[in-house]
């Protein structure tokens, strides 16, 4: 989703997360998580929204070749 939308808000991502997977999660359960991936460096937060950190992704592409 993500990939292919780029800076998405919180609520974009809770809403996509429910359309494209069923799930009926809270709100804040997918902030939490939004936070975590957050604190790891996986995603990258800024005013636009939440985007996937390029240097996790390349790091990840370099791991499974």
């Amino acid at each position: 989703m993500l990939l292919a939308e780029g800076n998405l808000t919180a609520k974009k991502i809770h809403l996509g997360i429910q359309k494209l997977f069923g799930l009926s999660s809270s709100y804040q359960a997918t902030h939490k998580l939004l936070k975590r991936l957050t604190e790891e460096k996986i995603l990258l937060k800024t005013e636009k929204g939440y985007s996937i950190n390029e240097e996790w992704a390349d790091k990840m592409q370099k791991n499974a070749e």
